[in-house]
C-alpha cells in the first residue's frame, strides 16, 4: 500500500444516494463518509454497477469514471489479490489449531460469497438480455409485422369497399 499512499479515492452512489471516499495511507486505507477535498479518481454509478465494477476486472459496468483510471485499476488489483491472515488475530483468542480451522473456513467462506455475487450478477446479465430480446423485437420481427399489418390494412380496405358497394345498391333499389 505504500506505493499507492496519499492517494484518495471517492465513490458517489446514485442509488441509494451516498458519497464516500477512501484515502490510502501507508498502513492502509481509511473510508469516511462525505466528499474528498481532491481525489485522484471518482467514481458515480448505482450500487449494482459499482459492485459489478468491483467485482468484475474486466466488466462492462456503467460506472462513470474521472480521474486517474490507472490508480483505479491497480486498487481494484490490489483488493481483489488481498486475502489477510486472520489466524494470528484468532490465534491470541482462540488457540492455534482453532483458528487455523476457522480461518481457513472465513476464506473459503468469503471466496464461495464472491463467487456467488459474480455468478447472480451473470445470470441478473444473461436474463435481462434475454427479457429485453423478448420484449423487443428484432429487425426481422419488426419487418414481418409489419407485412401483417399491411395484409390487414388491406382486407379492412376491401371490407369497407364492399359494405359501401351494399349500402349504395340499397339505397339505389329503394
Amino acid at each position: 500500500m505504500r506505493k499507492f499512499a496519499g492517494y484518495s479515492m471517492e465513490v458517489e452512489c446514485t442509488q441509494p444516494d451516498i458519497t464516500w471516499h477512501a484515502n490510502i495511507t501507508e498502513c492502509g486505507i481509511e473510508v469516511r463518509l462525505g466528499a474528498a477535498p481532491a481525489p485522484n479518481v471518482h467514481l458515480k454509478g448505482s450500487a449494482v454497477e459499482l459492485l459489478k465494477r468491483a467485482l468484475a476486472t474486466n466488466s462492462g459496468a456503467a460506472v462513470e469514471v474521472n480521474g486517474d483510471e490507472t490508480l483505479l485499476l491497480e486498487l481494484l488489483s490490489v483488493l481483489s489479490d488481498f486475502r489477510p491472515d486472520l489466524a494470528p488475530v484468532l490465534a491470541k483468542l482462540l488457540g492455534r489449531d482453532r483458528a487455523q480451522t476457522l480461518s481457513a473456513f472465513l476464506e473459503l467462506g468469503a471466496d464461495s460469497a464472491i463467487q456467488f455475487a459474480r455468478s447472480q450478477f451473470q445470470e441478473v446479465e444473461r436474463a435481462s438480455r434475454h427479457s429485453m430480446n423478448r420484449n423487443f423485437t428484432g429487425r426481422a420481427d419488426m419487418g414481418n409485422l409489419q407485412n401483417q399489418l399491411d395484409q390487414l390494412r388491406l382486407q379492412i380496405d376491401r371490407v369497407a369497399a364492399r359494405l359501401e358497394r351494399l349500402e349504395q345498391s340499397a339505397t339505389d333499389g329503394v
